[in-house]
């Protein structure tokens, strides 16, 4: 979980960067309920950004937490990306895919981090 607090913590910066993808279709997180009763995750906006492009205090935190991760984690993660369509259209916007993501974030306001490699 510090993980993700960390991570939490880059969507303040990223907010400014280019990759900002306004979600389409969020519905009200009080209306939208999956099958079993448990309330669903939606994303207001989804911001997608390069780990160069965070400040360099942030990129260390986050290279610090991601080297951590196992391989099946990540893994994980980039499934669960591919899973959500605002999500792989915000990375196809950018000209990245899910297979580039390295870390993921989710603030209290509903917006998706998601960070990736940087070009080369």
């Amino acid at each position: 979980m510090r993980y993700l607090a960390i991570l939490a913590a880059c969507a303040a910066f990223a907010l400014g960067q280019p990759a900002f993808v306004p979600a389409q279709g969020a519905a009200n997180p009080s209306t939208t309920e999956p099958p079993s009763g448990e309330p669903s995750r939606v994303f207001t906006t989804i911001v997608v950004t390069e780990l160069d492009s965070l400040p360099n205090s942030v990129r260390e935190e986050v290279k610090a937490a991601i080297s951590h991760r196992k391989s099946e984690e990540l893994d994980g993660l980039r499934r669960s990306i591919d899973a959500i369509p605002q999500a792989s259209a915000a990375l196809k916007a950018k000209g990245k895919s899910a297979a580039e993501v390295i870390a993921a974030a989710i603030d209290n306001e509903g917006t998706l981090l998601l960070i990736t490699t940087t070009a080369v």
